[in-house]
């Protein structure tokens, strides 16, 4: 839009603006600058031009980096590890920059067979591993990812995973992403192999209702759900609420044996 200086009539202004798509300038890192020119010719209305040179400095800004899975979901059976394809990471304006990745599942293990070039937690035993370098280097690593569901488990867990682009110049991004897994059952059931008691005393003359422990169990089959059963209330004095084992009759030594207990679980 032209502006006409009133004054001498014959200096004037234009008001120009400049745009280029965002993804045209992703190479771009934190802090770095291109200079883009463009030559720009005025005529005026006596059909007299003239042309100039205009630059104009870029100056880039730090893109969040991408971790791509090619899959939905990630499926396996009860003891069996199941390679984990598809799994990459990238970053526009990474180049060759030094970037670092999580991982972790909640009711298995994580192995690499590759992690040339990386350092950190490689050792995935405890669900989590933890890789720094280059993206290259990462990716090589992610081709070769593996899970192990826990022994005997079978149900849902969840990969997740983390990647920071620890960008030298500025503030760095992070991209976050989950994949479900499943882990089938084979259909054995594993039978509990002890029971344990929270608390195993109570006071004398304690009131009935007051909970002296409350009962869990072990079992091999993670998540399944357990009852409990008194073999033995010593006459009446105890029982199991809701998991608990409750006084159930007058605690008094004087008039009352002592009592033993016996229980029996089922899962």
């Amino acid at each position: 839009t032209p502006h006409t200086d009133n004054a001498t009539h014959n200096n004037g202004a234009v008001d120009w603006s400049y745009s280029i798509p965002d993804g045209a300038l992703d190479f771009l890192s934190q802090g770095q600058t291109v200079v883009v020119k463009a030559t720009v010719t005025v005529t005026d209305n006596f059909g007299q031009s003239d042309t100039a040179d205009i630059a104009v400095t870029i100056t880039g800004a730090n893109d969040a980096p991408v971790i791509t899975y090619g899959n939905t979901s990630i499926g396996t059976t009860q003891n069996t590890s199941v390679a984990i394809n598809g799994l990459s990471v990238s970053d526009v304006d990474g180049g060759g920059s030094t970037e670092q990745i999580t991982l972790s599942v909640g009711h298995g293990a994580l192995s690499l067979s590759t992690t040339t070039g990386l350092t950190g937690d490689l050792n995935g035993s405890d669900g989590s591993i933890t890789l720094t370098g280059s993206l290259a280097n990462i990716n090589a690593a992610l081709a070769t990812l593996r899970y192990s569901p826990g022994s005997n488990y079978s149900g849902g867990d969840n990969l997740h995973l983390s990647l920071n682009d620890q960008a030298p110049n500025g503030s760095a991004l992070t991209a976050t992403r989950d994949i479900g897994i499943t882990v089938a059952g084979t259909g054995t059931n594993h039978a509990p192999t002890d029971i344990i008691l929270s608390s195993t005393s109570v006071a004398e003359n304690s009131a009935v209702g007051t909970v002296v422990g409350s009962l869990s169990d072990v079992d091999a089959d993670v998540g399944d759900s357990a009852s409990y059963t008194l073999l033995d209330n010593a006459g009446g004095l105890f029982s199991i609420v809701n998991g608990n084992l409750v006084v159930n009759g007058a605690l008094d030594h004087e008039t009352t044996p002592s009592p033993q207990r016996s229980e029996e679980h089922t899962s």
